[in-house]
């Protein structure tokens, strides 16, 4: 990183209220490297709330079928789980993240952030995926005019923009000083969308810009002494599960996981230990100490590189039901062999050990240009 320092008042608006270690890790990781290049202390996340953010927070359903009546009552005997985890997760935002004081929603009339800032930060997190359940027309800037506008690794995922219907999304992306995205596949999207036939740079997620030692002070203290193999998903869905529980019978090592949604619930069918402790902070202690990472979500495979763990990344065989994050990340670090598909998981030697001297040179490279490319745009 350069050791020239610029001194702008900066906010970035991302997925900071998701109870999701990537979301909140991510926006934590960002801050941080702008706070290094960004010497005033204005360096803050616009506090805003998506439309379906209490949806998302929430434990329970609607009720429209008895399978939902089912999932609600399982909500209601484990809510005390689901209330330290929820806590867990705003206290690692108060202590690790400044966020600005005012609140907003899609009713606010977002131009006023021009009076506040020299710079707004789109990014990172899945924020330009439409797909999403939290997807707002708002981290796109559309009224903000006057100020900088600059766009950090934001992922489109497995989203799709066209014209006429995204109109305005195609105007909001035009009044942006620089573009960049966190997947191949996107920055292909985005440049046919807008018609661009500049090359938009592909950087690396936030989570990747600092080292396994930048987190150890946000880890909880290890919560198993014995060894063991840490599970992390998302949705929990089945096969991952069976995958995982055939994969511990053959090392012969247990299982830990931790809670993320009420499907985590299905894990005890499979004799997998879920942790009671689930804030970001156990996520990484987790990670840390584990003897093998198995993961569905980037995330967690993103995690398990920058801590230099054995780990594998469950995921569909077909190319296009694949996260395209994931596909880009492991491609880019020529690890595309720690994929684990679905329908073929048995011919794998599970304990192989990783070169991480030959990811750490590759990621040295993409570190480089991603900074270089905020360093630039933040002068």
């Amino acid at each position: 990183m350069s050791s020239i320092k610029y001194k702008k008042r900066i906010g970035t608006l991302t997925f900071h209220r998701s109870l999701n270690y990537g979301s909140v890790l991510q926006t934590y990781a960002l801050q941080q490297i702008i706070k290094r290049i960004n010497t005033t202390e204005m360096t803050e996340i616009i506090d805003f709330y998506p439309p379906a953010i209490d949806k998302i927070r929430s434990p329970f359903i609607p009720v429209h079928t008895f399978k939902n009546f089912v999932h609600n009552v399982f909500s209601i005997l484990y809510y005390p789980l689901f209330g330290k985890r929820r806590k867990a997760f705003d206290d690692f935002l108060t202590k690790n993240v400044i966020i600005s004081e005012t609140k907003y929603d899609v009713s606010s009339d977002m131009s006023c952030l021009e009076e506040k800032y020299d710079c707004v930060i789109a990014g990172s997190d899945q924020i330009w995926n439409n797909q999403t359940q939290d997807f707002s027309i708002q981290y796109f800037f559309p009224s903000v005019v006057n100020v900088k506008k600059i766009a950090y690794a934001p992922s489109i995922g497995n989203g799709k923009f066209e014209l006429p219907r995204d109109y305005k999304v195609f105007e909001a992306l035009n009044k942006f000083s620089a573009l960049s995205v966190r997947e191949l596949s996107g920055a292909e999207h985005l440049g046919l969308f807008l018609k661009n036939s500049k090359l938009i740079p592909v950087l690396l997620d936030p989570t990747l810009l600092l080292t396994k030692e930048d987190y150890q002070c946000l880890e909880n203290p290890r919560r198993m002494r014995s060894k063991y193999i840490f599970l992390y998903s998302v949705n929990m869905d089945k096969r991952t599960l069976e995958i995982a529980n055939e994969i511990s019978k053959k090392l012969k090592l247990p299982i830990v996981t931790i809670y993320t949604t009420n499907a985590s619930f299905r894990t005890f069918y499979y004799g997998i230990k879920l942790s009671g402790k689930s804030g970001p902070g156990d996520f990484l202690s987790f990670i840390h100490h584990a003897e093998l990472v198995i993961s569905d979500s980037f995330h967690g495979s993103a995690f398990a590189i920058n801590y230099e763990k054995k780990f594998y990344s469950i995921c569909e065989k077909d190319e296009k039901k694949r996260d395209a994050r994931l596909e880009t990340l492991l491609s880019t670090l020529q690890l595309k062999h720690r994929m684990l598909f679905f329908d073929d998981y048995n011919r794998f030697n599970y304990m192989e050990e990783i070169d991480y001297s030959q990811i750490e040179v590759r990621l040295k490279n993409l570190k480089e240009e991603s900074l270089d490319y905020l360093e630039r745009e933040l002068r």
